[in-house]
């Protein structure tokens, strides 16, 4: 648990830098409602495996990377809020 904090820290951290330099990246709501929803789900039940003592599932961890890259390949950079209203962005 406490890897995936640490982690949407450090995430939070970098999308406040950015926009402050008026350039930010979006996920669609599709993905944060599925993909998204489903790695963090899979990512607490693998920590949860590991932090107890059991062995790691090789095959579980890749499918939650091949799922984050699947999900960082659907960020969108947008320079202006504007052009967020009304898409799956929003």
């Amino acid at each position: 648990m406490k890897l995936t904090q640490t982690y949407l820290r450090t995430l939070v951290k970098e999308e406040v830098a950015k926009l402050n330099e008026g350039i930010f990246n979006r996920l669609p709501k599709s993905v944060i409602d599925g993909d998204l929803y489903d790695v963090r789900k899979d990512l607490d039940q693998f920590t949860d495996r590991v932090t107890s003592g059991n062995d790691v599932d090789q095959k579980q961890l890749r499918s939650i990377i091949k799922t984050l890259q699947s999900i960082d390949s659907k960020i969108k950079k947008f320079n202006n809020k504007t052009d967020v209203i009304g898409s799956d962005y929003e």
